[in-house]
Parts: structure tokens; sequence; C-alpha cells
């Protein structure tokens, strides 16, 4: 039986199989016209044809109307439906809010994917940013206590708010696959693409700077702090940022591993 973890996102859905510890490669469908839920019950539907699931894992930002329905909808065919979601503690990380259910559970699930990510079993302070339709930051020291982050725009967003006021198209969300980054644009769209590009970088890499800056300072703390980047952002970023940020595309999945390792109370 194989386990099916799911990335419920603002523009897409991700989704990968883990079958014991083999967790498959992770796959991912745009919404576009289609709603959320519809999204959801076609990959279900398309994977139940092929494998057997006993349990489906779900963290998402869409609220819990997405989540009733596809709870509603897994539990015909699948006996499990987890839904990953911030609590006060869990597998080591300790939420920073005041009220840990108004933390992204996104986010937390990313914190504790990148708490247990050293190889060395060695814990070690570590600074999560997450690329998608919002980009947040955040921080956990090398206990798996959360020290909290910040949101900014997501690098789509960045651009669209200067487009929305003028009559430059296309925007850059629908010019991803041929734009090419470079510092000297010949024209205003391209600048403005540009621009949210290298400002969301630099802006990324000085909070981060600072963020590390503080848990050295408060902890004084002197190993290694882990820097890791995901979402659907992260690999148009990483060449502008700085040398220490490791990309991690599958950052949730490994959360949702690690998380329904320990709901099941199982070895995977």
């Amino acid at each position: 039986m194989k386990i099916l973890l799911v990335d419920a996102g603002n523009s897409n859905i991700k989704w990968s199989l883990l079958d014991g510890d083999h967790l498959f490669k992770m796959e991912s469908q745009a919404y576009g016209e289609t709603s959320s839920i519809d999204v959801y019950k076609e990959i279900l539907t398309k994977i139940l044809v092929k494998f057997k699931i006993n349990t489906v894992i779900v963290v998402s930002v869409l609220g819990d109307t997405f989540i009733r329905d596809a709870e509603k909808y897994t539990s015909q065919t699948v006996d499990n439906f987890i839904n990953a979601k911030s609590e006060p503690h869990l597998a080591g990380i300790t939420n920073a809010y005041r009220d840990f259910s108004k933390l992204g559970a996104d986010r937390f699930v990313a914190m504790i994917a990148a708490y247990h990510l050293n190889n060395s079993g060695e814990k070690s302070a570590s600074i999560v940013v997450d690329s998608g339709t919002a980009t947040t930051i955040d921080t956990i020291d090398m206990n798996g206590q959360h020290l909290g982050g910040v949101i900014l725009s997501g690098l789509d967003l960045c651009s669209q708010n200067l487009l929305q006021n003028t009559e430059l198209l296309p925007l850059f969300n629908k010019n991803r696959d041929t734009f090419e980054p470079k510092i000297f644009s010949s024209d205003t769209t391209e600048a403005i693409a540009n621009g949210s590009l290298f400002g969301l970088a630099g802006a990324i890499t000085h909070i981060s700077m600072l963020m590390e800056q503080e848990i050295r300072e408060k902890t004084s703390y002197d190993g290694n702090i882990n820097i890791i980047i995901t979402g659907g952002g992260a690999r148009k970023l990483a060449p502008f940022l700085n040398k220490d940020f490791q990309v991690q595309e599958n950052l949730l999945m490994l959360g949702l591993k690690m998380i329904v390792k320990i709901k099941n109370d199982t070895k995977i």
C-alpha cells in the first residue's frame, strides 16, 4: 500500500507517492479554469487507477471548505485522510505564533522538513524560504523553536501589481517560459519583470542575513545555519541569491512524509 502526499497551493496542486521509505518524483497540476477541488478529485482518481492507496495526507492553504470536500471525496475510496495543519508542537518543532492555528500549514510543514533535513542527524538552525504566490521566510533555531518570520509578495504578484496599472502586456507570469533575466532592460514590461525578480531576490537575501544575525546574537549559536528555498519561484530566484541557499523543491513532500510517519506511528 502506498501513501499519497498532497500540497494544495493557491495556483496548483503538487503531489507525490510514498512507498515504504521511497518518495516518488513530485508532480504538479495547475488549476487553470478548473476549481481546486475538481483538480484534486481528478488527481486522486487517476492515481487510484494505478496504485492502491491506504492514506492521503494533505497540506492546504485553501481553507476549511477545500479540506472538508477533499476528506469527503477521499473517504469513499481510501481508509485514512490526514489534514496536515499547524500545531503547537510536532516533530521537534515548536510553533512561535500566539495562536498556533494562524500559522500557515505549508510554512509549518516546510519547517518540519528543514529541521530533519540534515543527513548527519545533527539538528541545526534553519532559514526556510517558500516562494509561491506569496513568499514566506521563517526561522527555526537549533532546538526546533520557531522564531517567527515574514511574508512578502510572490514573484508573479510583484510584477502584476505594477502591470495592473499600465496597458503593458504580456504579464510576467504568462511569459515565464521565454523570459531571460538581465539587469539592463530595453522596454518597460521587461524592466518590471527584471525589477521584480532582482528586487525579490535582494529582499530574500537581506532578510535572511538579518535573521541569521539575530539567531547568532540571541542564542550565541556559532554552528551551521541551513538556508533553504522551495516553491514555484525557487529555481528562478536561486541564481540571484548567494551560494548559501539550497534549492529543495520537494521540501513540503519531505515534511508530509515526516508527519505521516508520526500520525500513523509506522516506520516509513
